[in-house]
């Protein structure tokens, strides 16, 4: 599962330029792209994954000029990848560390 891991800044990789992207065949233009869709995955909320996100669209649009539509760009072309849930939180709160690792039960003033 994916989870947000950090705030950082948006990658702008030598492969995600447009004549760079004329030049690549077709699995290492589908490698850039992965590589982007991935790290706007792990991405925070924020400015940065929303920027991130206009550069697969651009890596996309680019693909889909050369080579045309397939299951690839389809799969990839989603506006928003899907929220997953975060990995320490239950429904009756945050599991502490000690909590998940000892088994122990919940010390709190409630």
């Amino acid at each position: 599962m994916l989870v947000s891991q950090f705030y950082g800044r948006p990658l702008r990789h030598i492969n995600h330029k447009p004549w760079q992207l004329a030049l690549l065949p077709q699995e290492r233009v589908r490698g850039a792209i992965r590589g982007a869709a991935n790290r706007e995955r792990l991405l925070h909320p924020s400015s940065t994954k929303s920027v991130q996100r206009r550069i697969r669209f651009r890596l996309l649009a680019a693909y889909r000029r050369r080579f045309g539509h397939d299951p690839f760009v389809s799969a990839l072309s989603v506006p928003r990848f899907k929220v997953n849930a975060t990995r320490f939180w239950l429904p009756s709160g945050y599991a502490w560390w000690k909590e998940r690792l000892l088994g122990q039960l919940p010390q709190r003033p409630y």
